[in-house]
């Protein structure tokens, strides 16, 4: 419990439908990671409900493997990682990027084993 003290630390689980965010006292705020737990309040049931229709990209989860990054358990199974996705894209598209900070970020997030961000903040640009 001590480290949930600790200066500048932001702690997010989601256990089922149970959504904890722990920020500790700082001057200033961890803006980015409270609206990352935010967005995964309010868009993880849009995820589940649309997992059969997305499950159709599973197959993408082959292409970033060789990544040491991959590697994580979020990224083996594709329901929180079309999740994880979906949160990222609707980041950037809330962050308003210039084109050139947008297609970095896009770049990094690919880079990090996130190859769905950028199909699905295309698809956003009716939203």
């Amino acid at each position: 419990m001590s480290n949930l003290l600790a200066d500048n630390e932001t702690n997010f689980r989601n256990y089922g439908d149970h959504y904890e965010l722990v920020v500790s006292p700082s001057k200033d705020l961890p803006i980015d990671d409270i609206r990352h737990a935010f967005l995964h309040f309010l868009l993880d049931p849009i995820a589940i409900r649309y997992r059969v229709n997305a499950s159709r990209l599973s197959r993408c989860l082959n292409m970033p493997r060789a990544r040491p990054c991959f590697r994580r358990k979020c990224m083996t199974i594709f329901p929180p990682f079309f999740d994880e996705c979906l949160v990222r894209a609707v980041e950037f598209r809330l962050r308003r990027l210039s084109p050139e900070d947008l297609a970095s970020a896009i770049d990094q997030a690919e880079s990090s084993g996130y190859v769905l961000v950028r199909p699905i903040y295309a698809g956003l640009a009716g939203f």
